[in-house]
């Protein structure tokens, strides 16, 4: 019976699978034109603001691939 238990509860066990979707790889002229235009954006437009908030998420990707 005690292994009958065993066995039962193994089975049940959730299974962990990495449901991480994948992050896109940019070239280095990609990042470099894109860095060119950020840096001539006005002052006061908010596409850095959401650019950096875009690196977060990347960044929290990375982690959640591990």
């Amino acid at each position: 019976m005690k292994y009958f238990l065993f066995l039962f509860l193994a089975a049940c066990s959730p299974t962990i699978t990495n449901i991480c979707p994948p992050i896109e790889v940019y070239s280095k002229e990609f990042n470099k034109e894109l860095a060119a235009e950020i840096e001539a954006l006005p002052d006061n437009s908010l596409i850095p603001r959401v650019v950096s908030d875009y690196i977060n998420l990347r960044d929290q990707l990375k982690t959640c691939r591990r």
